[in-house]
């Protein structure tokens, strides 16, 4: 029997204080209703359940976009159902317009109202917003700027690419009611008008006919295509040189602002500065042709046979680098070709010199309405190189110059000589074919028929007769149909996001039983543990003091 160290009491003691860490431990889980309370709990247990609640927490957020979402779309759906009305009540005017028992004043106390309404329709769209965010036009200032509104994208879930979107929307007098204006089969000699059309593109192809464009009437600016002039000479037209004949008024120009081609009021606007895209030259007479290239650091050539019988000589203000100083060929013509410009050329020339083509935007300069397939003088100022094309074929290629765009006043469009023409206007483009090669490009034309509803606003008094109130009846049709596709599209997102934002309940639901399975406290389970710990502590205070008697024996050996 020892008396220093009482071995029972130690145990008792130790077994007791485990019992009170566990009994601390149940106490925690039962106060929090948490498992996990630290990671010491359950380490593995912790991160998954710790994934799991930002998952739900990304869910709900994404539920809340989706509420926004809702309240946002439904605003824009509301505010174009009240241009929608707008539109209704125009149409009514309009037809009211359109008949013989309204006198000239009644008309035009129907332009009057007209203008009002669609100045409210406007109004309607600059300012439905939501948190600052217009929803029906692109707004900048408190001004429409006349672009649509960038799609409105909602992300309806925890990741980034769980985005809803919606088509972007313009609802607004400058882009309703823009409709098709064509105009085809437009003979040679008859003249097709181009009135009151919205910016866009004018081609004009051709293939065999001699053809007059002249330019008048209201066409706002005309915009001159930039690229590179490309002449390509075929050797297996040996008599081009002598058909082709001087070219006169055609030039490339050089370095021309936006802008910077203005008219005045009443000018008569011919074609200026126009971009062709291609301009092909057949069948001229001429001798002794010569074509000008300026250079003024050299070049280098690298093949000097010419199989053909037309002598051609290349000639430069420097000394020519390398290779040869001139070619040798077979010809009874005396023509001759001077390559000059401002940098230094890689050649090689192969052949004999054939048809001439030009094309990529060549820039011509014609006055007085030139007759596009006579026009004169070939002036090309900017060649940058000369490269080998197919077969024994060369390209000499011009350097583009920056035409920007011209400013036409009292312009229409007239056609004539051979050949038929078809004019399409589709919102912004206009294509004139008649199978040759050019093209020309018009922008920013002023509208003044029955084209989209705000040259229905800006109709000044007396405008409004009855073929115009006619006219305008399609062009509200047009409008009603846009808005309604605008609508249709917000409804059809606005059923998404609800769907979406019920399925994420769903999701959010699940997820977070999940996590509750791993991270909440089973009161059953722990209730039942801690009246066995609290049991265990009571056994264990009574062993303690057992064991402290024990030793209490001892004494009595000494007695």
């Amino acid at each position: 029997m020892r008396i220093n160290t009482n071995v029972s009491s130690l145990g008792a003691q130790e077994a007791a204080q485990n019992t009170n860490k566990a009994i601390s431990s149940a106490l925690e889980k039962l106060s929090t209703g948490l498992r996990i309370n630290s990671a010491a709990d359950d380490a593995s247990g912790l991160a998954i359940a710790d994934k799991l609640r930002t998952q739900v927490s990304s869910i709900n957020q994404g539920i809340k976009n989706g509420n926004s979402a809702v309240s946002l779309l439904t605003i824009a759906d509301k505010a174009m159902n009240e241009q929608s009305k707008i539109l209704d009540t125009i149409k009514t005017k309009l037809i009211d317009a359109n008949t013989a028992s309204t006198s000239d004043t009644g008309r035009e106390a129907i332009r009057k109202d007209i203008g009002k309404l669609l100045e409210q329709l406007d109004n309607i769209a600059s300012q439905t917003n939501y948190n600052g965010r217009s929803l029906l036009a692109d707004v900048k200032d408190g001004k429409l700027t006349g672009k649509n509104t960038d799609s409105l994208t909602f992300q309806i879930g925890e990741r980034n690419t769980d985005m809803i979107q919606t088509a972007q929307i313009n609802a607004t007098t400058a882009n309703l009611g823009g409709g098709e204006q064509v105009m085809s089969k437009v003979k040679a000699g008859e003249s097709a008008k181009l009135s009151n059309v919205e910016g866009g593109t004018l081609e004009v192809t051709g293939k065999s006919a001699a053809v007059n464009v002249t330019l008048s009437g209201n066409l706002g600016k005309l915009t001159a295509d930039t690229g590179a002039l490309v002449l390509t000479v075929d050797p297996e037209d040996t008599n081009l040189m002598a058909k082709l004949k001087d070219i006169t008024n055609l030039t490339q120009g050089s370095g021309a602002s936006k802008n910077q081609f203005t008219l005045a009021a009443a000018a008569t606007a011919d074609l200026r500065a126009i971009d062709f895209d291609s301009v092909k030259l057949t069948n001229a007479t001429a001798t002794n042709a010569k074509f000008s290239v300026t250079e003024t650091s050299g070049f280098n050539i690298k093949n000097n046979e010419l199989g053909s019988t037309n002598d051609l000589t290349i000639t430069a203000k420097q000394d020519i680098k390398k290779g040869e100083t001139s070619v040798v060929a077979n010809s009874n013509a005396n023509q001759s070709l001077t390559v000059t410009g401002t940098a230094g050329l890689n050649t090689i020339i192969t052949g004999n010199l054939g048809s001439f083509n030009s094309s990529v935007a060549s820039v011509i300069e014609a006055t007085n309405s030139k007759d596009i397939a006579a026009l004169q003088k070939l002036v090309d100022d900017g060649v940058t190189g000369i490269t080998r094309g197919s077969g024994n074929k060369f390209n000499l290629t011009a350097g583009a110059k920056d035409l920007g765009s011209i400013d036409f006043v009292d312009a229409k469009l007239t056609t004539s000589a051979a050949g038929n023409f078809t004019t399409t206007n589709t919102k912004d483009k206009i294509s004139i074919t008649n199978n040759s090669d050019t093209k020309i490009t018009v922008t920013n034309m002023d509208a003044k028929s029955a084209s989209n509803l705000e040259s229905l606003k800006n109709l000044q008094e007396g405008e409004l007769t009855r073929e115009v109130a006619a006219s305008f009846q399609a062009v509200v049709n047009d409008s009603l149909d846009q808005l309604n596709g605008y609508r249709g599209d917000i409804g059809s997102t606005i059923n998404q996001v609800n769907s979406a934002v019920r399925n994420l309940m769903t999701q959010s639901t699940n997820v977070k039983a999940a996590e509750a399975v791993i991270r909440e406290v089973d009161y059953a389970e722990e209730s039942a543990n801690f009246n066995k710990l609290n049991i265990l502590s009571q056994a264990g205070s009574y062993a303690i003091s057992q064991a402290n008697a024990t030793q209490q024996n001892v004494l009595r050996l000494l007695q």
